[in-house]
């Protein structure tokens, strides 16, 4: 419910773009991808980033960084890989299962995942 706060409060103090005569036009897109970047500061990231699957997070991720905002995807990520258990595409930790006899994992690199992302 707090995400749902935040967003109706980022929604009502936003100052819609205007364009300028002889401009060009807004990408509807990229307008919604920097609201979105608005909106998902690391308290949120934290809070939502878990609640949705790599491939959903992945595609969030993918739609800000093409975006231009770069470091608001990799904030994302971050919050997901938070929630992520072992085995998971973001996992950050160290620990494995109990009986699992394979070399620990290594974390990913969110800044490089995210770079992958859009290359």
């Amino acid at each position: 419910m707090r995400i749902f706060t935040r967003l109706s409060a980022v929604m009502r103090r936003r100052k819609k773009p205007t364009p300028q005569k002889n401009s060009t036009p807004i990408d509807p897109v990229r307008l919604a991808a920097y609201h979105l970047a608005e909106v998902l500061d690391s308290l949120c990231c934290r809070e939502a980033g878990g609640h949705f699957q790599c491939d959903e997070a992945d595609a969030i991720a993918c739609v800000l960084a093409e975006a231009g905002r770069v470091r608001e995807a990799e904030s994302w990520l971050a919050g997901h890989a938070e929630a992520d258990i072992y085995g998971d595409a973001h996992y950050q930790g160290t620990e494995r299962p109990e009986g699992d006899t394979d070399m620990l994992p290594v974390a990913v690199d969110i800044r490089e995942y995210v770079a992958a992302l859009v290359a």
